[in-house]
């Protein structure tokens, strides 16, 4: 072992340690069903079909989306952080799931652009 080689090692591995604290076990792009705003002039019916495209980040202890993908690079504030605590992971048909936070009442209705990445949303969830 070439000298210093350890040491790196070991600045490495501390480096890692304090990485994964705040470590993001899975993002994408995912659209999200949208609820609607309460002034909005839209049908229950509309509402249930307006999907908004939103970032994901799961990190090891909630779920995060934002705007985009640049607001979560820039490091803006989430649309909404939600505890994985006590979160369901539900599969629906072809690329849609929910994720369910129980003791909230909150549900999110989200649709992913392929089987795969379902697959693995639910793995990172499920971890």
């Amino acid at each position: 072992m070439q000298p210093g080689v350890a040491v790196q090692a070991a600045e490495a591995k501390e480096h890692d340690d304090r990485r994964d604290e705040n470590r993001e076990f899975c993002e994408g792009c995912l659209a999200k069903r949208s609820e609607g705003k309460k002034d909005d002039k839209m049908s229950e019916g509309e509402q249930k079909k307006k999907w908004d495209t939103r970032w994901f980040v799961l990190h090891r202890d909630r779920v995060a989306y934002y705007k985009s993908q640049q607001a979560w690079l820039h490091r803006e504030k989430a649309k909404a952080s939600i505890p994985l605590q006590d979160m369901v992971f539900e599969r629906g048909e072809k690329k849609l799931f929910m994720l369910k936070a129980v003791s909230l009442g909150r549900v999110l209705a989200l649709e992913a652009a392929s089987v795969e990445d379902v697959d693995m949303w639910e793995a990172a969830v499920n971890a």
